[in-house]
């Protein structure tokens, strides 16, 4: 009986990272609502599933604000560019998309496969940058480099983090209650693809060389 009340039984553990993934994931959805700061909070949440969920250091809370505090500008400033390219997209895309629809023709389904692969192409830039701007301190121009390097280097992972991300968005527009638990859950699997491209970075270097080594690494 006192076994089991133990906290630091492995019950009670993982019982303890479920309230901080569904903790933080309505953290991430709360600060998510001026649309500028997903970058932010992104990052922020990376972090804080990495440190508290996966190695149990540190309270989620602390380590959720602290980032947030860190990268809250460069993040907004990452997020901007996002929403602008989303938005040129759409004005340029969607008459194509429907198009498509209507007509499938050889021409316009070239151009709806092109317009998959820009919006694969942000997606997966988006993937990488949020954890790397997590961890480093760098230039925002250096961090999309770093980042668009990932992506060509590390393909696969990428396009099955892309898959994770695409599910994890289509589920929450279904049930959007699933917000209160579905972006901590989605962020914590997507570390264990993406962390083991950081890890070794981190072991090696500072915070402020991360992108160059990225660079170094990659090559």
């Amino acid at each position: 009986m006192r076994e089991m009340f133990n906290m630091d039984n492995p019950f009670w553990s993982v019982i303890n990272r479920i309230i901080d993934i569904v903790y933080l994931s309505i953290l991430w959805t709360i600060c998510s609502l001026p649309l500028v700061t997903i970058g932010s909070t992104s990052a922020a949440l990376y972090y804080s599933i990495v440190k508290t969920v996966r190695m149990g250091r540190s309270y989620s809370s602390k380590e959720f604000f602290y980032s947030l505090k860190m990268n809250i500008k460069k993040g907004c400033l990452i997020q901007v560019v996002f929403i602008l390219f989303t938005v040129a997209m759409l004005f340029s895309d969607y008459p194509m998309l429907l198009l498509f629809l209507r007509n499938r023709e050889i021409s316009n389904t070239v151009l709806f496969v092109i317009a998959c692969i820009k919006a694969f192409i942000l997606i997966a830039l988006a993937n990488w940058i949020f954890p790397i701007l997590s961890r480093f301190d760098d230039s925002v121009i250096k961090m999309f480099g770093a980042s668009f390097l990932q992506v060509v280097t590390r393909f696969p992972q990428t396009l099955l983090c892309v898959i994770i991300i695409i599910g994890g968005i289509i589920i929450c527009l279904e049930e959007p209650l699933l917000l209160a638990v579905a972006p901590g859950t989605e962020v914590l699997i997507l570390s264990y693809i993406i962390e083991p491209s950081l890890r070794g970075f981190t072991d090696q270097w500072s915070r402020q060389d991360l992108c160059a080594n990225l660079f170094a690494g990659s090559g």
